[in-house]
């Protein structure tokens, strides 16, 4: 990854109700694609002006302020990188591919190599062109630590297309899970998800500032107070599966964020995207995929069988 000078960056930012409070460097974190460092750096130069004049980075914001910024950006230059990651189809538009767990999709927040770009990009770097520029090829995300299936871009066509379809919900996702405790029937939540304003890091089921959210868990086997269960999504919000479960006091096993501690020494969460069914975006074939039970799934089973 090399890192060099860039465009300047000049944005304006109104603080809406739900920030009031917050410290002005958190807020900057939260709402734009920096690091803490970085935001604090550019209130020492004096690129961050709120209504007008230079503040400290615990300035803490109040509703209706005016923020502008005037920020020389790194541009950042994706280097091709061995990633290990399986390929269950390619054509000359797109991939569909099972992400690692433990693997973040793109550079962000301060991860700038040993990405899932960085190891498509080794595999075939023409797709530097398709899409964002520092996430060529990407139309949609899964969290670091959940693995599984992805669509990936080759074509800038195909990737236009694949981004409206995620948008208008004609991508049919399927998620297995591994929840805590007895989830005795199928059960469809539908609450919207919003920023957790106790905890900015954070989401939760909110009704203020948020967007509508759609999973239905069907619970395919209960073992010890845990349930494996299928997570149909219907929306593609931020931690949706994670923040429902735990709305539904079914928090996904090994959850950080979302979840209780565990004895089972289970420290990333249990889910995995398994399924994909949609048209081929420029074809129009109907395409249907399914990933293998995971290997981290089989031993958590086997140490809940145990208990």
């Amino acid at each position: 990854m090399k890192i060099q000078k860039g465009r300047k960056m000049n944005k304006t930012l109104v603080v809406q109700s739900q920030y009031e409070g917050m410290r002005l460097d958190i807020f900057l974190k939260e709402v734009l694609d920096y690091s803490r460092s970085k935001i604090n750096k550019e209130i020492k130069n004096k690129s961050v002006l709120v209504n007008g004049v230079s503040v400290k980075s615990g300035y803490i914001i109040k509703k209706n302020d005016i923020i502008t910024l005037e920020i020389l950006e790194d541009q950042v230059n994706l280097e091709p990188q061995k990633i290990d990651f399986k390929i269950l189809f390619e054509d000359e538009y797109i991939m569909v591919i099972s992400k690692p767990e433990n693997l973040v999709v793109h550079p962000g927040a301060g991860v700038f190599s040993e990405t899932l770009v960085n190891g498509l990009l080794d595999y075939n770097i023409n797709i530097k062109d398709i899409g964002e520029e520092d996430r060529p090829g990407i139309v949609h995300r899964l969290d670091k630590d959940t693995s599984g299936l992805m669509i990936i871009a080759k074509d800038a066509l195909a990737y236009k297309k694949l981004v409206n379809m995620f948008k208008y919900g004609e991508i049919h996702k399927e998620y297995i899970a591994i929840l805590t405790g007895h989830l005795e029937n199928e059960i469809r939540v539908d609450e919207p998800i919003g920023r957790n304003p106790k905890d900015r890091k954070s989401f939760t089921v909110i009704y203020s500032n948020s967007k509508n959210a759609i999973s239905t868990f069907v619970p395919i086997k209960y073992m010890n107070g845990f349930t494996l269960c299928r997570v149909i999504i219907e929306t593609g919000r931020t931690h949706q599966i994670r923040v429902h479960a735990r709305y539904l006091n079914h928090p996904v096993l090994g959850d950080s964020i979302y979840g209780y501690k565990n004895s089972l020494g289970i420290k990333t969460q249990l889910l995995h995207a398994y399924k994909l069914t949609f048209n081929h975006p420029i074809t129009g074939e109907e395409l249907s995929f399914e990933d293998d039970f995971p290997d981290r799934f089989t031993k958590a089973l086997e140490k809940i069988d145990r208990l």
